[in-house]
C-alpha cells in the first residue's frame, strides 16, 4: 500500500511539473531561439483560453511577449482591425484574432513555441477572397 501511495504522489509530482511548465511564459533562450532561427507563423482563430502571458487558438498554446532579448525590446503588438494599439488585455477567451510571430524550440520544455510579434483581434473571419484582406492580413510575420 505504501509503494502504492509514493508512486501515485510521485505520478502527481510529474505531472504538475509539466502543466508548470507548460503555462511558463517564455524565456529569454526561447526568444534568441526564435532570433536566430526566424521561422514564421500565422494562425486565425477563435481564442479558447487566456492566461497573463499567453493565448491559446486552435489548439496551440502562443505567448504574449514583454521582454528584453539581445540587448532589443521584445513586446507582442495588440491591436484593432483599424490598426490602433490596444491593451493586451483585451484579448479574451471567445474573441477572434489572427496571430503572428515565430515557432522557437524550447530546449528546456523540448517542445516548440509559437511566440507572437503581433495580434489582431478581428470582428469576423478573414475572406480569403478578398485580396486587401489576403495582402493587409496574410504577409509574413518580420522579427521584432
Amino acid at each position: 500500500m505504501k509503494t502504492y501511495c509514493g508512486l501515485v504522489a510521485a505520478s502527481c509530482a510529474i505531472a504538475w511539473a509539466l502543466v508548470l511548465s507548460l503555462h511558463a511564459p517564455a524565456r529569454a533562450g526561447v526568444v534568441e531561439n526564435a532570433l536566430r532561427s526566424w521561422e514564421p507563423f500565422t494562425i486565425e482563430g477563435v481564442v479558447m483560453e487566456r492566461t497573463r502571458s499567453s493565448v491559446v487558438v486552435n489548439e496551440k498554446r502562443i505567448e504574449i511577449l514583454d521582454t528584453q532579448a539581445q540587448g532589443r525590446s521584445i513586446k507582442t503588438r495588440v491591436i484593432d482591425e483599424q490598426g490602433r494599439e490596444v491593451p493586451p488585455g483585451a484579448v479574451r477567451a471567445g474573441t477572434r484574432v489572427l496571430a503572428k510571430g515565430s515557432t522557437a524550440f524550447d530546449e528546456r520544455a523540448r517542445t516548440l513555441v509559437y511566440l507572437a510579434t503581433e495580434v489582431t483581434i478581428l470582428g469576423r473571419p478573414i475572406d480569403l477572397r478578398d485580396e486587401v484582406q489576403r495582402k493587409r492580413y496574410l504577409e509574413p510575420a518580420r522579427p521584432w
